[in-house]
């Protein structure tokens, strides 16, 4: 995917907002009071996070209440997003298993031109 230079200058001012007002999960940010500081959707913020995780910001989300996005400070922060990634990756492959188990999820799998011996062997 190719990002555009006016996303990129979004995203490292969302970047900018979080260094400078979110540092650590006793700071986060509400993801409202974040789009709002940016002026934007809470699409388009999302997008903003994942871009800047995907190259190397460490961005924490805090669930409980007020919650929000900050930048990671804490070790143990981390450690705990990545579980938290790896148990997303777990749920998504048991998904995409069960999918093609067969019956209506390989039909539609099939519908969409995916060929389940192309996808065994890594196939696009």
């Amino acid at each position: 995917m190719t990002i555009s230079e006016e996303f990129r200058a979004f995203a490292e001012g969302v970047w900018e907002d979080l260094a400078t007002w979110g540092q650590g999960r006793d700071e986060a940010m509400t993801r409202e009071t974040l789009r709002r500081r940016c002026d934007c959707t809470d699409r388009a913020l999302r997008r903003a996070v994942a871009h800047l995780r995907s190259i190397g910001r460490p961005i924490g989300f805090e669930p409980r209440a007020p919650g929000g996005y900050y930048v990671i400070t804490d070790p143990a922060d981390l450690r705990r997003m990545e579980e938290q990634f790896r148990k997303r990756l777990v749920a998504a492959a048991v998904a995409l298993a069960g999918l093609r188990k067969g019956g209506v999820g390989q039909q539609v799998l099939n519908l969409l031109g995916e060929d389940e011996h192309e996808n065994e062997q890594g196939g696009e």
